[in-house]
């Protein structure tokens, strides 16, 4: 797939948290199993949003966008990510 830079499946353990921001890249949350999956986004102008993930739920965060997912439930939970970039452009993660 031309621009995709990373697949990979996520396991939230009870209190996991993680929070990145790519700042040429777009990322795919798509929700697979489990309860008390998260995500709060902040664009980059300013905008907030905070969404309960549920399985076959899927958020797209646009290049520049800050992201914190966590997982407040007593059971793990499943997301696959995948960070897509122009094929064109450069890459800048971070």
């Amino acid at each position: 797939i031309p621009g995709l830079h990373r697949v990979s499946v996520v396991k939230f353990m009870p209190g996991a948290e993680y929070e990145e921001m790519h700042s040429s890249a777009s990322q795919v949350y798509l929700h697979l199993k489990g309860k008390g999956c998260k995500l709060r986004t902040t664009e980059k102008d300013g905008v907030k949003s905070e969404h309960d993930l549920y399985p076959s739920h899927f958020d797209v965060l646009h290049p520049g966008t800050a992201s914190k997912a966590w997982n407040d439930a007593d059971g793990p939970c499943e997301n696959l990510n995948l960070v897509l970039t122009d094929p064109a452009g450069e890459l800048e993660l971070f």
